[in-house]
């Protein structure tokens, strides 16, 4: 069962899913809703999950039981508090909440061998970022302009990612060396913008 009503007009809530066992695609992409994100847990067979440039807020859903899913994408909303739990999703290939309000620290990716492109940048996500072992096939990684820091973790081998297709800073990582991830930018070194001053409270005016 798949319901695609991305690219319209369409205001209001989402209504509750929890019943649609059956449902697989759910893309309701750059409309006009508001609301929240209802409950997902028990919708095993949901593969793709889309509703991104709206105006939802509130939090997001947790992803038990979410065992076949591939595509999550509620970039450019109002959304707030912490991600869930990734665990279990085993099958995730891309995973977009970027330009929201996400906070507290991200969550593990051990696990995650198909993730393909991750992006949780324009947030306000705090704490170590992650280690990136296993996550070979990332090509993606988009997490600038949130409160990290400490050490950056060494990027996946063998590494697929590629310049432009990677952005790290600003956020407040240690400014220590690292080859690796100079590659990726035209100015080296990798943390040189990690160094400007971020101003975090003016940067959701534009995202909807």
């Amino acid at each position: 069962m798949m319901f695609i009503a991305g690219d319209n007009r369409l205001t209001g809530e989402i209504p509750e899913l929890h019943n649609l066992k059956r449902l697989q695609v759910f893309a309701a992409n750059n409309n006009h809703i508001s609301g929240r994100i209802p409950e997902l847990q028990g919708l095993d067979r949901m593969e793709l999950f889309d509703v991104a440039f709206n105006q939802i807020s509130g939090e997001i859903p947790e992803f038990q039981g979410l065992k076949k899913l591939q595509i999550f994408a509620v970039n450019n909303n109002q959304l707030s508090g912490r991600i869930p739990e990734l665990q279990g999703l085993d099958l995730l290939w891309a995973f977009d909440v970027g330009f929201n309000q996400l906070s507290g620290e991200m969550p593990s990716l051990e696990g995650l061998h198909n993730m393909f492109a991750l992006g949780v940048w324009n947030n306000q996500l705090s704490g170590t970022f992650p280690d990136l072992e296993g996550l070979s096939n990332l090509f993606l990684l988009y997490i600038s302009h949130n409160r990290f820091y400490g050490d950056m973790p060494e990027p996946p081998n063998p590494n697929r990612m590629t310049s432009s297709r990677v952005t790290l800073c600003p956020n407040y990582f240690n400014k220590m060396d690292n080859p690796d991830w100079d590659q990726f930018f035209w100015e080296s070194p990798w943390h040189l913008y990690c160094e400007e001053d971020v101003i975090f409270d003016d940067r959701f005016e534009d995202n909807n």
